[in-house]
């Protein structure tokens, strides 16, 4: 049976992502979006206590607004309880979006897929030495917003933002030590990172750029002083294929 979550509920979640932060440091930035509305929590057949965390979202799709739900987060899912995420979404939203690198799963539930990610394995070493020129550390929300409106404008089916979400981005990166860079050209924000450090090496999980310069001076700033960089991008980003590097792995929105 799916609920939201109550206070309680609320509390022994957070509770448990605070315990596993070690094992998964991404725990700290989900625990960070917990709340009555967003959370649900179940029984999965072994009659443990499941949950998943929905994130209302507006997706921009040839043209037109419309509201989606994003599934962040989702444990111990089972074929019904995936029916009865969608059921409850489906109330408000239009759309329910996830991803996973579990496709049979999901297709057998009705998601269909819509765009492959894929991650990819940068030596370091492979990457020109570059200066810091141009690299903003800190990037104003508003500007960030610019650069991704004047990218995602070649594309349809991705998520509107504004400076708040820019702003609640930055606040989950700071837990789970990541963060976001800049690149500006004559004193206008071309291009950004969004990156999370992961000790050895730096994972990459956006990058939004206007030339395909742009894009190396990002990647070889943050490979400084690690072994490797794992980029993750949309397999329709043929830029990426001059970077000398292997294929992680792929997952794919639903």
């Amino acid at each position: 049976m799916l609920r939201h979550a109550n206070p309680t509920d609320l509390a022994d979640l957070k509770a448990k992502f605070e315990r596993e932060v070690h094992e998964n440091v991404d725990s700290i930035a989900i625990g960070s979006f917990l709340t009555h509305d967003n959370t649900f929590v179940f029984q999965n057949e072994s009659k443990e206590m499941g949950h998943a965390v929905i994130m209302p979202k507006v997706l921009e799709l040839h043209g037109k607004r419309l509201k989606a739900s994003y599934i962040i987060d989702i444990e111990d899912e089972d074929e019904t309880i995936l029916e009865e995420l969608v059921a409850a979404s489906s109330h408000e939203e239009l759309i329910t979006l996830l991803q996973s690198s579990d496709a049979r799963k999901y297709e057998a539930v009705g998601f269909e897929p819509v765009v492959e990610i894929m991650e990819y394995n940068i030596q370091a070493s492979s990457l020109p030495e570059l200066g810091v020129e141009g690299i903003v550390l800190d990037p104003v929300s508003q500007d960030l917003v610019s650069v991704y409106n004047r990218f995602m404008k070649y594309f349809t089916g991705y998520f509107i933002r504004d400076a708040s979400s820019f702003e609640a981005m930055k606040k989950e990166l700071d837990s789970i030590r990541g963060g976001i860079i800049g690149f500006s050209e004559n004193g206008i924000l071309v291009g950004y990172a969004i990156y999370e450090n992961k000790g050895s090496f730096m994972k990459i999980r956006e990058c939004i750029y206007e030339k395909s310069g742009h894009l190396l001076r990002m990647p070889s700033f943050l490979s400084r002083g690690k072994s490797r960089i794992i980029l993750q991008t949309s397999v329709s980003n043929i830029l990426i294929d001059s970077f000398r590097m292997r294929k992680e792995s792929r997952n794919t929105f639903f």
